[in-house]
């Protein structure tokens, strides 16, 4: 074995030690300071009382699940639409920012705006879905 294989092979071993001391380390104080709760977010590490707001969360989704039939069936209502923006309202400030759900309820708010013929809420409807969906 010549000096620069010896040398390479030194350096080799240090790096492996050397990058497993860092990634303890780094472990460590990840753990330490990892909140892992039901009650906070694991993206982000944000608090957020699941039981204080899940019917409120259920019946967005249940607004929004009746637009999307109202979409599928080509039969729109402006209390559907209207009970529609409401629940992304509730749904946005209740669940995490780049919630998939939300995306895709965003996503429908645009098609709807697409059908009523109302061409800028519906693109902004889509941008912001665009952005939701890019996130998650």
């Amino acid at each position: 074995m010549d000096y620069v294989t010896f040398v390479n092979l030194q350096a080799h071993e240090l790096n492996d030690i050397d990058i497993k001391k860092v990634a303890h380390i780094s472990l460590d104080e990840t753990c330490s300071s990892l909140r892992i709760d039901s009650e906070y977010c694991l993206k982000c590490g944000s608090y957020c009382n699941l039981a204080s707001m899940s019917e409120a969360v259920k019946k967005a989704w249940v607004n929004l699940r009746r637009l999307q039939d109202s979409i599928t069936l080509k039969d729109m209502h402006g209390t559907e639409l209207s009970d529609a923006l409401r629940s992304v309202g509730i749904l946005r400030s209740m669940l995490h920012a780049y919630n998939k759900g939300i995306g895709e309820a965003e996503d429908n708010l645009a098609q709807a705006f697409c059908f009523t013929g109302d061409l800028q809420p519906a693109r902004d409807h889509c941008k912001a879905s665009i952005e939701g969906l890019c996130q998650t």
